[in-house]
């Protein structure tokens, strides 16, 4: 629930229509939607229309400082429906100081002359999802896109971006270390600047849960996946591309400014489909369901006279009191390599807490888990493959 005055720092945009869905993915989405494109592009437009009204009688200038554009594929938005959404974003809301302009892109079917409509419209940064140059092993997991796509959407988007990064997975049961590795080689001479790795996930309810509770595959062993995942932090390192978060690793300079906007605790408002909001205060996540969604942002609403929006809009608010705020401090600032100040973990507990506090870091130093450094506290390698229990521990 927006019920700030001030306007976010970065806006997050959500496309949730897919060609083919991916048997891992737990985002929200949904494949063969082609029909819905025009009614969600209305709404969408119609909640921006709304987002904005909240500010119209505001004193605030703030300027928007980073957008990104993530889905579901948000490449395969019409090409005309897209550029009116954005010009909308333009209209709507400054921008004329934007530092990143980010879409996700699927390699498959990409088209140079879509690339050069991103360009044209400001986008100064394209995500494009890799996950693994294997074509018969993505296609096992729902994913179609071949080698070739990959490496004919970097020559494309390279003859127009400076800026671009690929996501990569890391887990999936049929490739071995080498392979990994092999495809790490070939990745670094790419004319990138960011690597995301994320770790295979099992989500519940996916077809690749079913797929593993079914004994159809089995999953990478946590030994290997450490192994493999501190012999590619060091070869990334070795190769300019240094880590600056748990999962993302850049060249000097080209660290993703709207993702440190999330783990600095920075505003941002989500808008689409299911997408989340922060305002400093409150967190908020849009209606999930789809004809919902359509149906409240059928026409563009005004709400600046309710100076917050209504809580039918959401499928989720909550306010933060001092102690979540802490932790989420806490959480977010220990995923950076940077770490996090230890008096953002200690400011507001009592003597006695921040007692247990300090024993609890002293533990985790002792189990090599954490590292001090003069008032910084951060993840040891060991400490970022137990992140979730380390932060457990110290809430």
């Amino acid at each position: 629930m927006w019920n700030s005055k001030k306007l976010p720092k970065s806006i997050y945009i959500h496309y949730p229509f897919c060609i083919h869905k991916c048997t891992y993915c737990d985002f929200l989405s949904f494949e063969k939607h082609d029909s819905f494109a025009q009614q969600y592009h209305n709404a969408l437009c119609n909640e921006i229309t709304s987002f904005s009204s909240l500010f119209t009688d505001s004193q605030d200038h703030q300027k928007i400082k980073t957008i990104y554009i993530g889905g579901g594929t948000p490449s395969i938005y019409p090409k005309d429906l897209f550029a009116d959404m954005v010009k909308l974003i333009d209209q709507k809301f400054d921008i004329s100081n934007l530092e990143e302009f980010t879409i996700e892109a699927n390699p498959h079917g990409l088209t140079e002359d879509r690339v050069k409509l991103w360009k044209d419209l400001g986008i100064n940064r394209v995500s494009l999802g890799v996950q693994i140059l294997n074509d018969q092993v993505l296609a096992e997991y729902n994913r179609f896109q071949t080698r070739s796509d990959v490496l004919h959407s970097i020559d494309i988007v390279s003859k127009h971006f400076d800026n671009i990064t690929v996501d990569l997975i890391l887990g999936f049961s049929q490739i071995s270390q080498k392979e990994w590795m092999a495809n790490l080689q070939e990745v670094v001479t790419w004319p990138i600047k960011h690597i995301s790795i994320y770790l295979l996930t099992i989500y519940e309810n996916t077809q690749l849960f079913y797929k593993i509770k079914n004994k159809e595959l089995e999953p990478k062993s946590d030994e290997e996946l450490i192994d493999t995942f501190e012999k590619t932090i060091d070869f990334l390192k070795a190769n300019g591309f240094l880590q600056y978060e748990i999962s993302n690793f850049a060249k000097k300079g080209f660290e993703s400014k709207h993702n440190l906007v999330y783990w600095d605790r920075e505003s941002y408002v989500g808008l689409g489909l299911g997408a989340a909001s922060f305002d400093g205060e409150s967190r908020s996540t849009n209606l999930k369901n789809l004809q919902k969604y359509l149906q409240l942002y059928k026409i563009p609403l005004d709400f600046r006279y309710k100076n917050e929006i209504p809580f039918q809009f959401y499928s989720f608010t909550e306010e933060l009191d001092e102690k979540k705020k802490k932790n989420e401090k806490m959480m977010l600032g220990l995923r950076k390599t940077s770490g996090v100040e230890l008096r953002d973990m200690v400011y507001f507990l009592s003597m006695d807490d921040q007692a247990v506090m300090l024993k609890k870091i002293n533990f985790l130093k002792e189990l090599g888990l954490i590292h001090q450094q003069g008032q910084k506290i951060s993840l040891t390698f060991k400490g970022m493959m137990l992140e979730e229990e380390i932060i457990l521990t110290l809430m």
